[in-house]
């Protein structure tokens, strides 16, 4: 039976893979840059560089939601963009959103704001929904921002004020939300109530498609004919962004650095990556120092690991506002690198950084509760960082308060429950929390069992970088096969899970297929690749067969020595049948031949019949 699955304390940012994936190209360590502040002067020539295409008279994404046909979507769409749901209860919750709003907590006044423009609950008030969205930006909520922007543009709940809703976006980009980020490139890009500035647009846009903001993609390509998955492409946003560094733009030193760091657009070349962070925090963009710090943490290439620098430019960072920083610091604090451990500490600069709105700071709590670690174990309390880390949109943070719900672990037991936030961890594009889901429909537990879904949410945490969904996606899509193409699929599946080094019996098995399965053509080459890596992982079918391509020179040339050590370490290993396999070649060797009818014979009672029929 398949184990549903968690996961561990998370540091300052999320893996590369799932940036990759999010992005199809650039490092992760820009995706954190979508919070920081651009400020390039005007560019007067851009040379080599096709800029701008032909503007249409109007920007779309700029009208007033309001001319809709349907006002109460185009409302939602324009003030929930996070898809937050709004409570069940509305008679209980606008008391307890009032009260907890007027004690700082944005989320709730952007809540109190959005039920304001719908009038869900309470009367249709522009002007209290755009006070409370500014109480929410004011709170640091990045979409809060946003959505105040929105309406200090198109004058709703007051005068319309385009330099004032550049600055409200500006914030909010600075909070991390991508929308935001999309309408500030927006305003540079079309010349709204500012000089049309390209690179700015280029470097808004930029930020807002790392941030989420799908359109911000959209608008790249077709704004600048720049596809962020194409290696051209990437040179020439880098050649964007140093426009904008070379002008003195902090932040785009900061994004240049990043891309230089993971070599997209410019080669690797981490010390040039480190003078430019360095530039960028002297600057007081803390956001570049929180890169340098980074660098310094993990010590790379070149660059010696230095943690007391890199805590005291975490510390820095944080007191400026940096959440990324706050979460690192508690980081280093509860593992006691480059500091003593210090669990207060650590809990201190989570909670600023859940405070600040990072879900994963949110989420650290949460397993440090859960867990005991460094602080007294409280379920309940635990249970209640998850749910604010999922309620700010942290797939991590939901799947751990499914958890909670499954095992009754600070809440009442719930399994519904529980499989909702594994949904909600998968909407999410948590692989771990596809995984849960899909092992539910398989087992038909809490949910009625069904394969096709299971399938579907195997493929989700494939997709979402979680190598065990790609693992079972796979065997599953070999056990279904019926043509070629479902073959090649399959084998795509489990030579995913294979590259992560943790499921060597995928390995073997892609390897396998590749060999034998009649139905695609033999790739000999690419099946003993994958064969080596399940037997260098100790998979002994791996090895095994990996041994029967040098004893009958399939892709290599024949190989007798090299065949008896791989079937001796498959048979070390507990394979049977490669001590058969072993036995029979040593039968070619007078010198060997009794030791061979040996190890036939131990074969064949251990139950191996190929060796009992070729015992003398």
């Amino acid at each position: 039976m398949e184990q549903k699955v968690g996961q561990k304390i998370q540091t300052n940012l999320s893996s590369i893979s799932a940036f990759r994936k999010a992005t199809g190209a650039l490092k992760l360590m820009v995706a954190v840059l979508v919070v920081g502040c651009a400020g390039a002067p005007t560019v007067e020539s851009l040379p080599e560089i096709d800029l701008r295409a032909e503007s249409p008279d109007e920007d779309p994404e700029l009208r007033d939601p309001c001319e809709a046909a349907d006002e109460d979507c185009a409302l939602l769409g324009a003030y929930l963009w996070d898809g937050t749901p709004l409570p069940e209860s509305l008679e209980e919750a606008i008391p307890l959103l009032k009260s907890t709003c007027e004690e700082g907590n944005g989320q709730a006044c952007y809540l109190l704001g959005s039920l304001h423009v719908l009038g869900r609950g309470v009367a249709t008030d522009l002007e209290e929904a755009r006070r409370r969205y500014e109480e929410g930006c004011s709170g640091d909520v990045g979409l809060s921002c946003f959505a105040l922007g929105w309406m200090v543009y198109h004058g709703q709940g007051g005068e319309p004020d385009s330099y004032e809703a550049r600055l409200i976006w500006k914030r909010g980009c600075d909070l991390g939300s991508g929308q935001a980020c999309r309408q500030v490139g927006g305003l540079y890009y079309f010349g709204r109530g500012v000089d049309v500035r390209p690179e700015l647009a280029a470097t808004y846009l930029f930020r807002g498609c790392v941030g989420g903001a799908g359109e911000a993609c959209a608008e790249l390509v077709e704004h600048f004919n720049i596809d962020i998955e194409e290696t051209e492409d990437q040179e020439r946003l880098a050649d964007l962004i140093e426009i904008a560094c070379n002008k003195d733009s902090a932040m785009g030193c900061v994004m240049l650095g990043a891309m230089i760091e993971d070599g997209q657009g410019r080669p690797t070349d981490l010390q040039r990556s480190l003078g430019l962070y360095r530039r960028s925090c002297e600057a007081g963009e803390y956001y570049g120092c929180t890169l340098m710090a980074m660098l310094f943490e993990r010590g790379e290439g070149s660059i010696p690991t230095r943690r007391r620098e890199a805590v005291a430019l975490y510390e820095e960072a944080c007191q400026t506002g940096n959440r990324e920083a706050c979460t690192a610091i508690g980081v280093l604090y509860l593992r006691g690198r480059g500091v003593a451990v210090n669990g207060e500490r650590a809990v201190e600069y989570f909670s600023r950084s859940c405070e600040m709105g990072q879900g994963r700071g949110c989420f650290n709590l949460g397993l440090m509760y859960e867990s005991g670690r460094r602080v007294d174990t409280d379920l309940p309390m635990a249970a209640r960082y998850h749910r604010i880390g999922c309620e700010m949109g942290f797939g991590p943070s939901c799947n751990s308060l499914a958890f909670h719900y499954d095992e009754g672990e600070g809440v009442e037991v719930d399994p519904l429950e529980a499989f909702h936030y594994f949904e909600r961890s998968c909407e999410l594009g948590y692989g771990k929390g596809c995984f849960n889901i899909a092992v539910s429909y398989e087992e038909g537990d809490p949910v009625e069992a069904d394969f096709q879904k299971a399938m579907k949410a195997y493929e989700k945490a494939c997709d979402g970088g979680y190598r065990r969904g790609c693992n079972n996606l796979g065997f599953h899509r070999l056990d279904e096969a019926v043509t070629g193409a479902d073959i090649r699929q399959a084998i795509a599946a489990l030579e995913l899970a294979c590259n992560d080094g943790e499921r060597p019996r995928a390995c073997a098995r892609a390897g396998e297929v590749l060999l034998e399965d009649p139905r695609i053509p033999a790739s000999p080459l690419r099946a003993r690749r994958n064969l080596k890596a399940a037997c260098d992982a100790g998979e002994p079918r791996g090895c095994l067969i990996l041994g029967s391509t040098y004893e009958q020179g399939q892709g290599v040339e024949e190989n007798r020595a090299q065949a008896l050590t791989l079937y001796a370490k498959s048979c070390a290993l507990g394979q049977v049948h490669a001590c058969s396999r072993r036995g029979w070649l040593m039968l070619n060797d007078s010198e060997t031949r009794s030791q061979g009818q040996a190890e036939l014979r131990q074969a064949c009672e251990d139950g191996d019949e190929w060796a009992c029929d070729r015992v003398e």
